[in-house]
Parts: structure tokens; C-alpha cells; sequence
């Protein structure tokens, strides 16, 4: 018997390919600002494929890392992964 809760607490490092960009500008970009998810500030969301099992993994970036990463472009991202579901976690570009 093996213990996963090591492995999925780990960062998982790759590279992976930019698929598409999108700004999220806060509380009107859902229809209300009474919407509980809505945050009161702009994301940078970079959506990215991992080169070696094709997963797609949305990473939540700085407005200059997303004026300068364009579709196409090769990038490290590391992230964590949920024991039991799979959901990731804590996406970031290196």
C-alpha cells in the first residue's frame, strides 16, 4: 500500500502551450455585482494545454506576464493536483 497524500501535495512541473487569453473585469462581467463569485478586481487568465498529457489548466497571472505571452507560446507551469477529484490547484507560470 502506497501513501498518495505525499504526491498529491507536490507541485507538478511542465511545459505546456498558451491556448487562449481572457480578462475577467470584475462584478459585471457575470450580469450582477450581487454575484458571490464575482471578484471586485480584474484577472489575467492564461489558459494552457500541458505538452505531455494534454490537460488544460487556466493560471491566473499578472497583467504584464499576460500583455507579453501570446497563443502558441511555450511556457513552464507548475501546479497541484487534488487527491481525490483531480481539480487542480495553485496553477503558476514560471
Amino acid at each position: 500500500m502506497t501513501d498518495d497524500s505525499a504526491s498529491a501535495s507536490e507541485p507538478i512541473p511542465g511545459e505546456a502551450i498558451v491556448t487562449e487569453e481572457k480578462e475577467d473585469s470584475g462584478p459585471d462581467v457575470r450580469g450582477t455585482s450581487k454575484d458571490p463569485r464575482a471578484l471586485d478586481h480584474e484577472q489575467w487568465i492564461v489558459n494552457v494545454e500541458m505538452v505531455w498529457d494534454r490537460r488544460r489548466i487556466e493560471v491566473r497571472v499578472e497583467e504584464p506576464r499576460w500583455n507579453a505571452l501570446q497563443i502558441g507560446d511555450r511556457v513552464k507551469v507548475t501546479y497541484k493536483v487534488g487527491k481525490y477529484t483531480g481539480t487542480v490547484w495553485e496553477s503558476r507560470i514560471e
